[in-house]
């Protein structure tokens, strides 16, 4: 972040059970029930060690740092669509704006 002046982070936060679930159905990067336990407990540690260094940085740089909630893209894709684009401070063109309607839709 030093190196480079104009870098924006945007972290994306999910809830953790929707995402296990993903992995475990969507890509069978585990079997559930079965290791649910082990997978859990190692995607929350990891988790919270990025939270950890997700405060350091927003607190060094806060105007940098962006958490966006995933679940917050699905309910209203236009609204978080304009939010990330103006913290990269980028203009919502028109069809961005038509194509989140038809998210919607």
């Amino acid at each position: 972040m030093v190196r480079l002046p104009n870098l924006k982070l945007i972290y994306l936060i999910r809830d953790p059970r929707a995402t296990l679930l993903s992995q475990a159905k969507v890509f069978r990067r585990f079997k559930l029930p079965r290791d649910i336990d082990k997978v859990s407990s190692l995607h929350c540690k990891w988790l919270s060690e990025d939270l950890v260094h997700l405060r350091q940085l927003r607190d060094m740089y806060p105007d940098r740092i962006k958490v966006v909630r995933y679940e917050h893209g699905v309910l209203d894709p236009q609204d978080f669509a304009t939010e990330i684009y103006k913290f990269l401070g980028l203009a919502v063109s028109k069809e961005l704006r038509v194509s989140c309607l038809k998210i919607i839709s």
